[in-house]
């Protein structure tokens, strides 16, 4: 006896389909609402959002700004929530080209800045004392001194 069926693939819990890559490097978080800085670990990225952990209590549909090094700031909204793990989506995903630069380029910045041609603090301007009287000074002060020793050796 045959049945006829029609088979549906069921729809996945893990609804995320762009491809993620692992991260596990810290980055700024700024609640758009309230614009505080806050450090939070980035666990890995995709096209389409990130996960991040953060203490912070964050709700559902709260929109975020994250820095992504190499990248810059993207404008996220937080779709998912386990803990102190929040997935978040972008607003607008993500190109593939820039995607592959975010986590990877160093936040040094090296150039050949242009060197002051005058100093903001000048130098002030010394006047040497003759070398005579340096010489004086110097001689004098050491008699000075060993009188001084002598004095309290024999007092």
């Amino acid at each position: 006896m045959a049945i006829a069926a029609t088979l549906f693939e069921a729809p996945s819990l893990d609804r995320r389909e762009a491809e993620r890559r692992l991260i596990h490097q810290d980055s700024t978080m700024r609640d758009l609402a309230k614009g505080a800085p806050h450090t939070v670990l980035v666990h890995n990225l995709s096209a389409e959002g990130l996960q991040l952990e953060t203490p912070l209590d964050l709700a559902l549909g709260t929109d975020v700004s994250v820095g992504l090094p190499g990248v810059g700031m993207r404008t996220l909204r937080v779709v998912r929530r386990d803990g102190n793990l929040y997935g978040c989506r972008f607003a607008k995903p993500v190109s593939p080209a820039l995607l592959s630069q975010a986590f990877v380029a160093s936040s040094v910045v090296e150039a050949p800045f242009a060197r002051l041609s005058t100093s903001p603090f000048p130098e002030p301007s010394v006047r040497k004392w003759h070398p005579a009287i340096r010489l004086v000074l110097l001689l004098g002060g050491a008699s000075a001194l060993w009188a001084l020793i002598l004095r309290l050796i024999h007092f």
